[in-house]
């Protein structure tokens, strides 16, 4: 069993994707941000705190070291620009370890039924659920030690995009979930018609977590996970959903059309405000149509379908 070290950053809204960036770019992109205040359905300054979960090894800790500095120097270098820490934040970082064994038991203390969209219903797998209505889809998720419960706005609006997709257009044959983590937006796309679904993650514990959830769901005969990178892939899809940070999902945007089929579609979710515009005009020039622009709080997923 792996322990993990939590690394926590205080930071506002503004400087989430910037300080996400710095910490993906030492090949972490799992992160979560935790929105802790909100004023008249706003968030206020100072209330996020964003958290990447690093497997607690002798090389990593060399690696946060590292982290740390280059945020130090950062915020040093906007501070100089006149940026004030009001619009950033502090920057203050917390360090704890997690223990293997803790994450259970704090997932069971916290995280209980979810519906999202019209239809998913996302259940824990300690916990019994029931449907309202014969269109309800549950999935059960036991996260273990990877992220994606469906408690963050990003996974929120990529479930609802899955079912906008599925719900208005005959199922596609096939679909790819690039960084699967648990494996709950796989699991959604199979569990909505789609008979073969694959799920990519750098993290090797993201993709035996994932696999077992999907037996949970019954559904393991219709997906296959495994830490392929997208640029090894060669199999076209006709749905992919990305759920990362706009940077990276830039950063493979040739990839995500190369293997984007025809009159096929994308999922793009992880994408702040001051970025949508960006990630829109680049796909309108790569060739896809927006369908749809969804948010919620100040995240963003697209809907786009290759001409």
């Amino acid at each position: 069993m792996t322990d993990y070290i939590e690394v926590s950053i205080e930071v506002n809204t503004l400087y989430t994707e910037l300080v996400s960036e710095i910490i993906s770019s030492y090949g972490f992109d799992e992160l979560i941000l935790t929105e802790e205040h909100f004023s008249e359905n706003s968030l206020e300054l100072n209330s996020n705190h964003l958290k990447v979960y690093i497997p607690d090894l002798e090389d990593n800790k060399k690696i946060i070291e590292a982290i740390k500095a280059d945020l130090k120097e950062k915020h040093r270098q906007l501070k100089k620009d006149n940026i004030s820490e009001t619009l950033t934040g502090s920057w203050k970082i917390s360090i704890k370890i997690i223990k293997d064994e803790d994450w259970s038991e704090n997932w069971k203390k916290y995280w209980h039924p979810l519906r999202i969209g019209k239809n998913f219903i996302i259940c824990p797998s300690w916990e019994t659920c029931s449907i309202e209505s014969p269109d309800d889809v549950i999935i059960i998720i036991d996260p273990g030690s990877a992220f994606g419960t469906g408690t963050h706005a990003t996974t929120r609006l990529c479930l609802c995009a899955i079912e906008k997709v599925l719900s208005n257009n005959k199922a596609p044959q096939k679909a790819l979930d690039v960084g699967t983590g648990s494996g709950i937006l796989a699991i959604a796309a199979a569990k909505k018609g789609i008979i073969n679904v694959k799920g990519i993650d750098i993290d090797p514990v993201a993709i035996q977590v994932a696999t077992e959830n999907a037996k949970l769901n019954g559904i393991d005969q219709y997906c296959s996970f495994n830490t392929l990178s997208i640029r090894n892939l060669n199999t076209e899809y006709d749905l992919i959903i990305v759920n990362i940070l706009a940077k990276t999902i830039l950063s493979m945007s040739e990839d995500i059309k190369r293997l984007t089929k025809r009159q096929g579609y994308i999922i793009l979710s992880g994408i702040i405000s001051e970025k949508i515009d960006e990630i829109i005009n680049h796909f309108q020039s790569s060739g896809y149509n927006i369908v749809e622009n969804i948010s919620e709080e100040n995240w963003h997923a697209i809907i786009a379908q290759r001409v």
